[in-house]
């Protein structure tokens, strides 16, 4: 009986990396053609400040739901204060301050963690999402 519960997680684990891989080439087809990808995208979460930040864009797709938070870049004082070392070594471009593009599927997450050097941390949850999809919203600013 071990054997099979090894054998179904690993399934599992196996099916979790090749939808996200699936999701990383849909937004990089997406990505290749901007009329398409703007044709596509549903609705943007912006951080509240000025510059208005893109903290998520969310497309609609044959395969489901698509998640992308753009790169950012914090101020050091925020990324000193809110991050370690260790995670700033693995998700970020430089190391230190420019944090890492992430792109899933809506399915993957219970909810969507949204920062940028003006909004930390900010949750919104899944079912929110797609309740802003359905009301036809196309761009949401986050208030924290």
């Amino acid at each position: 009986m071990r054997d099979n519960t090894v054998e179904t997680l690993t399934e599992v684990l196996g099916s979790m990396d090749d939808r996200q891989e699936q999701a990383e080439a849909v937004f990089a087809a997406l990505r290749s053609n901007d009329r398409t990808r703007k044709r596509a995208r549903t609705l943007t979460y912006r951080c509240p400040n000025t510059r208005r930040c893109a903290l998520a864009e969310v497309y609609s797709s044959p395969v489901g739901v698509l998640i992308h938070h753009p790169h950012f870049k914090m101020s050091p004082k925020l990324n000193a204060a809110t991050s370690s070392e260790e995670g700033r070594r693995a998700n970020t471009l430089d190391g230190d301050r420019h944090w890492k593009a992430r792109t899933y599927f809506l399915e993957a997450a219970l909810n969507l963690t949204l920062s940028c050097d003006h909004i930390h941390d900010a949750l919104i949850d899944r079912e929110q999402v797609t309740r802003d999809i359905k009301a036809g919203h196309a761009e949401v600013i986050v208030t924290a």
